[in-house]
């Protein structure tokens, strides 16, 4: 605490400071700046005022508090109302304690800025200290102007200031117990409901006990913090939980011990939606989507969005009947068609993961792993459909986890390979052309197939450098048979989104022009043809790998929606019957595949069938006229 003798060092702050004598109801000492402030010409007359005369009972019973935790050491700063000569003034002030000479405390007062000065300056609202002192009993006992300017002359019971008699009842018991207790509270007034800093202390000097009360109000502060706090749990695009929320949602729902059911929603192949029509038509959709989802299961705990495409959805429901039948719906609810501005009429599917607590799993954590993993599998299963977890997915979260943490080094240690498999001809004999697909040697997880480790580099933003190592690879095979003499083709798959990336193509293309003997020699099989969303630009792409000799195949024709307009849109050389149309060439799909055929000869366009296994399907192939296949019935496999 300050003493007396060390006031010469504050006259030259250029705030104004003064020390009152709270027992004397005088100043005691001020700076030059504080004689402006309380409009005197002199500190001799500043110092003989007395403030007995408009001083409440109320304030003073305050200030008489305030010096035992001045003599602590405490500090203070708020908002306070005086008025020198009679002129209303607010200022934000500091106040601390001062020894004096004789050994008594008083109060030390800065100036820190003034109302008017922030309303000009910075045009920000201040509010004034609310006083008021009251016994025991709840009855008014004394009031400063702001008191009465903001609640009148009638409110005279210390329970009306409060939103219950009940409320009133818990603070005066807490007051008489500890004797100082500072709350935040939302209280009525005639202005409408207002947030307050609210400081009651008792006051022992008196004959009779009695305690005060300080108000602040603290409306905008702490409507700016309730903001803040709501921005810290809520997506602002769709006006859903975000990530952060639904976990703190998920944890209340665990220690509450309550059960609930957690839909995985992942959007399929947004990113295309969004690389074509832009991210503003996209985002229009995912709130259309989130709209949708909160009209439709007005009943949920809880539903976010976790980022991205990805959203949650969880439910009271846990019999597994009644879940299955809300995954049908949540499924359902996606499918169905969306008027977007900008978009008109638009369709998009989704695959989703469900899970059930704590029935698979009894943390959070594991419940929505275990729901990722089921949405993967949904994923890896075609795509637009619902899986519900099974304990046998616990490998497959294990794999993806070590997936997930080494794929990076998988380009630097070279180990990922083309697995070639031989395409048979219509006679029967071996064709020159070979199917390249890329192989991960793991060395914690064995050999892995591009359908379990592609969703993974997708999902790590890496497919472009995959694809990219791919075409390194095939160029390398390539210059090894034409050494050796031989002019084999290599099948590469190519997704036409990635076809679609201009740094994919600018790459590819260079390593096209540096070894222009090999490009005849590519065939690139165009996957996901069902997501194209510019026809003309793919056009444009695949002219320009066309001009430097490379074919196109059009893979996997007919499954997933793929229209029969792409046949003559795309400058195609071959189309690829799907694995399901071979499977089902005995199952009364031997008219479409015959059907495919003929279109396919009609536009002069090359045949293949994939996943044919075994010589009845071989034989029925023949007899139609496609002109090469490859499967487990073709038995040669070599690795490179």
């Amino acid at each position: 605490m300050y003493k007396e003798r060390d006031l010469n060092a504050l006259t030259d702050l250029h705030n104004a400071i003064w020390v009152y004598d709270v027992q004397k109801y005088r100043i005691h000492w001020a700076n030059v700046q504080a004689l402006d402030f309380w409009e005197s010409e002199s500190l001799d007359e500043l110092c003989q005022r007395d403030f007995r005369e408009n001083m409440s009972d109320a304030v003073y019973a305050l200030l008489e508090g305030d010096l035992d935790n001045f003599r602590d050491g405490a500090v203070y700063k708020q908002w306070w109302t005086m008025f020198p000569r009679g002129i209303r003034k607010e200022a934000y002030c500091c106040f601390s304690g001062i020894e004096l000479a004789d050994g008594r405390a008083a109060m030390m007062v800065q100036s820190l800025v003034t109302k008017d000065l922030l309303e000009t300056e910075l045009s920000v609202h201040s509010a004034a200290t609310v006083a008021s002192l009251w016994n025991l009993d709840g009855g008014l006992m004394s009031a400063n102007p702001m008191f009465t300017d903001l609640y009148g002359k009638e409110l005279d019971r210390f329970e009306a200031l409060f939103s219950s008699a009940a409320q009133a009842k818990e603070l005066l018991a807490a007051v008489r117990e500890e004797g100082h207790i500072e709350r935040e509270l939302f209280l009525p007034t005639p202005n409408g409901g207002r947030w307050h800093n609210v400081q009651l202390r008792i006051n022992r000097n008196s004959r009779k006990p009695l305690f005060a009360v300080r108000q602040n109000d603290i409306t905008e502060r702490k409507q700016t913090e309730i903001y803040h706090r709501h921005l810290a749990i809520m997506d602002p695009l769709t006006g859903l939980l975000n990530r952060y929320g639904v976990m703190k949602r998920l944890e209340s729902l665990a220690e509450d011990q309550q059960e609930f059911s957690l839909f995985f929603l992942d959007l399929d192949n947004f990113k295309t939606i969004n690389d074509f029509y832009g991210h503003e038509k996209g985002d229009r959709l995912l709130k259309a989507l989130a709209d949708r989802l909160q009209y439709r299961f007005d009943g949920a705990m809880a539903i976010a969005r976790l980022g991205g495409d990805e959203f949650l959805l969880i439910h009271p429901d846990v019999q597994l009947a009644d879940v299955e039948r809300l995954g049908d719906q949540v499924l359902q609810a996606v499918r169905e068609p969306f008027d977007i501005t900008g978009l008109g009429m638009f369709t998009v599917t989704a695959s989703i993961g469900a899970a059930r607590y704590p029935q698979d799993g009894g943390a959070v954590d594991a419940i929505l792993r275990h729901a990722d993993a089921a949405m993967y599998q949904a994923k890896g299963h075609g795509k637009s459909r619902i899986e519900y977890f099974s304990r046998s997915m616990t490998d497959a979260i294990h794999q993806r986890q070590v997936m997930r943490s080494t794929i990076a080094k998988a380009f630097e240690s070279r180990a990922l390979s083309l697995q070639l498999t031989p395409l048979a001809a219509l006679d029967g004999n071996l064709s020159s052309a070979y199917v390249g697909e890329l192989i991960w040697h793991s060395d914690k997880l064995g050999d892995l197939s591009p359908d379990t480790f592609y969703p993974i580099a997708e999902e790590n933003g890496m497919m472009i450098q995959l694809y990219l190592h791919q075409f390194e690879l095939a160029r390398e095979q390539l210059a090894t048979w034409r050494a050796k003499g031989r002019q084999s083709q290599l099948m590469l798959k190519v997704s036409l989104r990635q076809l679609q990336n201009d740094s994919f193509v600018s790459s590819a293309l260079q390593q096209l022009d540096e070894a222009p003997e090999l490009a005849p020699r590519i065939l690139l099989e165009l996957v996901d043809a069902n997501d194209l969303v510019d026809i003309d630009c793919a056009v444009e792409v695949m002219q320009r790998f066309s001009q430097r000799g490379v074919q196109f195949a059009l893979g996997g024709f007919c499954s997933g929606g793929t229209p029969l307009t792409l046949l003559y849109q795309l400058p195609l050389t071959h189309i690829k019957l799907d694995k399901q149309i071979v499977d089902d060439l005995d199952k009364g799909g031997l008219p479409i595949a015959l059907s495919l055929l003929n279109i396919a000869s009609q536009l002069n366009l090359k045949t293949m069938a994939e996943g044919v296994s075994d010589a009845d399907q071989e034989q029925t192939l023949k007899k139609l006229g496609c002109q090469m296949f490859y499967g487990k019935h073709i038995k040669q496999c070599m690795t490179v």
